[in-house]
């Protein structure tokens, strides 16, 4: 006969043991099993340390081979007693199974399981109890079958987390199937034990025994993540200016709701309702973040941009806007005057002002004090005093190279550069507070190359210390100069065709450079600024977001977004906004159409406007937000 003792956890957690005893009664009498010594077969991990037979007693002390053994919540340990000569005289016998504890030495404290074995007549039939499969998943099933003697009383209970469960309701045949053939299958969530009672009366004596099954059940998989029901929202004006309205409904646990420039505070409870006011809405996303055990489940919204309004600028060109976002100066390059408008309205600030014959440029200082407008013409640079409205013009003049173009200014106001398209060179500028010479050429930078469209566009970082030069002809690149000492420091590889603008923006401590390459089919060269003094432009890859030409470039005022300027080939050269976010380099929203042969946009500081001029069509428009596109239910 084979005895297996099952030791099985069912504490809720896991367990640590020392060891364990099992005492069984030998000799020849009803209440002693056999009168043979046998040999355990411990479980894995186990072993059989030590076997003592006190009078009328055989005890089988089992310890972990190293340490103490961990037995996990549903698992359980098997201990055999193959071969076993069991004595003739039928009856109950009693074994005990004792928790040890230090070396195993039984003690009064540890815990000790009665555990009762019928011994039946010879002559009596075989009871067999089986689960398959013993192995089934979270929620899974099993078959049941038994047989045994007929007038026998028979019973099947497990416990489940609802208690102790009879399957089938008592009393039952000695034989059968659970769950029958057509019946709905068992739903099992965590390992069970199924034990088969069977009571008899054999010449007047009762008999009792029992039987158990273990099916392991697996893991739990994990919950599913939480579902977004609804994440809508609006724009609006409120007494502090914009207002971005949200309204989520989702069975998540925790909620969070972020936008690129700012985060707002975590909320727990679902269906909540937002009302954010926002100086800086973000370009990029509202985003909507539902939290479960299961995981996260993300829905997002954008704020669309549209034309709120547009105004007529004949030979409408470069545009700037003040720090304050209260006034923009734009070009009238067929004229050569500046126009001074309303930041807001749009409405025109008095008269227009006579700068030159092809203002190219226009470059506000950062303290807004005065204006520095290109020439492409006249090939010079002359200054506005902004203090007066509108502008005057006031000192000298001074002379840039052949064509110059984009102009940028450092953080400080101190120093200009200029482009100069068709000699490949780059005019370096001092300024000055003295109204009667409040410029003065003082250095220029060569980069490389010389000779039509040898130089573009311009672009200096954010901390001013790096400066950005496109150098077309037979170089291609883009030059990177120390805008401190005026040198040529390094230069990015050569691209696939001319570049026609760069930009730069720094977020997060790394400085990024987009280049807008290719005259009429156009794609993004994208490089990171590196400490490296032979390499200091690392290439990220070149992306085409539409077989259009890139004409401008600008980034919104959290530098999450760049704001790119695209035209059709077509007669028309329609042009549109798109806004790119700059970590995926794709559209965040649908593009704004701002009319044709459009020039680079300025960017209001508050980042609530765009105003953008359209050259062909004599206007300049002003691009505000307007809806939240995406989410779900919107």
């Amino acid at each position: 006969m084979q005895l297996k003792i099952v030791a099985a956890n069912e504490s809720g957690s896991s367990v640590t043991l020392a060891g364990i005893m099992v005492k069984i009664p030998i000799g020849l009498k009803a209440y002693q099993l056999t009168n043979s010594v046998f040999t355990p077969v411990p479980p894995t991990g186990w072993q059989n340390s030590q076997i003592r037979r006190p009078n009328g007693f055989i005890e089988y002390y089992f310890l972990p081979l190293i340490g103490f053994g961990t037995l996990k919540d549903g698992d359980s340990l098997n201990f055999i007693f193959d071969d076993i000569e069991v004595n003739s005289q039928t009856g109950e016998v009693e074994i005990d199974v004792m928790e040890g504890s230090g070396d195993c030495s039984p003690k009064m404290d540890c815990p000790v399981a009665n555990l009762s074995i019928t011994k039946f007549p010879n002559s009596y039939e075989d009871i067999v109890f089986k689960v398959d499969p013993v192995d089934v998943p979270y929620g899974g099933s099993t078959v049941l079958t038994w047989r045994g003697p007929s007038g026998a009383t028979y019973s099947i209970e497990y416990s489940s987390p609802s208690g102790t469960v009879h399957i089938p309701p008592p009393p039952i045949s000695n034989e059968g199937r659970y769950p029958a053939d057509k019946a709905p299958p068992l739903t099992l969530t965590e390992t069970t034990f199924f034990t088969l009672f069977v009571k008899d009366n054999i010449a007047g004596s009762p008999y009792e025994t029992q039987i158990q099954r273990t099916v392991h059940v697996g893991p739990a998989p994990p919950p599913p993540p939480p579902v977004i029901e609804k994440f809508s929202g609006f724009l609006r004006q409120g007494n502090t200016g914009l207002e971005v309205v949200l309204n989520w409904k989702t069975d998540a646990e925790v909620c969070l709701i972020s936008g690129d420039a700012h985060k707002l505070e975590a909320v727990s409870m679902d269906n909540e309702y937002v009302v954010y006011p926002s100086l800086h809405p973000p370009l990029r996303q509202y985003t909507l973040t539902a939290t479960n055990k299961g995981g996260d489940t993300k829905a997002s919204l954008t704020p669309a941009w549209s034309v709120s309004k547009s105004v007529q600028i004949i030979g409408a060109g470069p545009v700037a806007v003040s720090p304050d976002s209260s006034r923009v100066f734009a070009a009238m390059t067929t004229w050569g005057f500046i126009v001074e408008l309303n930041g807001a309205s749009l409405q025109q600030i008095g008269s227009s002002v006579k700068v030159g014959s092809g203002p190219a440029a226009i470059t506000v200082s950062p303290d807004g004090t005065r204006i520095y407008v290109t020439d492409y013409s006249e090939l010079s640079v002359t200054t506005l005093d902004a203090r007066t409205s509108p502008p005057t013009p006031i000192g000298n003049s001074v002379t840039a190279g052949a064509a110059p173009g984009p102009t940028v200014i450092t953080p400080d106001g101190k120093y200009l550069f200029v482009s100069n398209i068709d000699d490949g060179t780059v005019t370096v500028i001092a300024t000055s507070q003295d109204a009667a010479n409040p410029l003065s050429v003082v250095a220029t930078i060569s980069l490389g190359v010389s000779g039509p469209n040898s130089g573009g566009g311009l672009a200096i970082s954010s901390d001013g210390s790096k400066l950005f030069a496109c150098a077309g002809g037979s170089s291609n690149t883009i030059v990177v100069i120390d805008a401190a000492t005026f040198a040529v420091v390094g230069r990015s590889g050569q691209l696939d065709d001319v570049p026609n603008d760069v930009a730069v923006v720094t977020r997060q401590g790394e400085t990024h450079v987009f280049v807008a390459v290719g005259d009429l089919v156009s794609w993004l060269s994208v490089f990171k600024l590196s400490n490296d003094p032979n390499s200091p432009l690392v290439f990220r890859g070149n992306y085409q977001l539409s077989y259009q030409n890139y004409s401008g470039m600008a980034f919104s005022a959290d530098g999450s977004c760049l704001l790119l300027v695209t035209r059709d080939f077509g007669q028309e050269l329609k042009g549109k906004i798109t806004t790119v976010d700059i970590d995926t380099l794709t559209a965040t929203g649908p593009s704004v159409y701002v009319g044709s042969l459009p020039f680079t946009p300025a960017v209001s500081g508050d980042g609530l406007r765009i105003f953008v001029t359209a050259w062909k069509d004599d206007k300049l428009s002003l691009l505000t937000p307007a809806s939240l596109v995406g989410g779900i239910g919107n």
